[in-house]
């Protein structure tokens, strides 16, 4: 997955950064932070909390979410 931010014209061409039919950087950035935010709550306290949602389930639900709105899947 791509960290973000792109480097245009030295890691990828503006003109296929920009099209969303087939560019998916921005997407891998959008769920990247998602994975990032979703390990960190899971590893505090607050993690071992009886029914506390692993980073799989997070990232499941957060991929359903996407394309419910119409949005790529990862």
């Amino acid at each position: 997955m791509h960290p973000g931010p792109m480097n245009r014209g030295i890691e990828i061409d503006s003109e296929v950064a920009d099209d969303i039919n087939r560019s998916v950087i921005l997407d891998q950035v959008e769920m990247g932070v998602a994975v990032r935010q979703a390990c960190l709550e899971v590893s505090g306290p607050q993690s071992r909390q009886p029914g506390a949602q692993s980073v799989m389930a997070r990232i499941a639900d957060l991929s359903i979410k996407k394309q419910k709105a119409g949005a790529s899947p990862i």
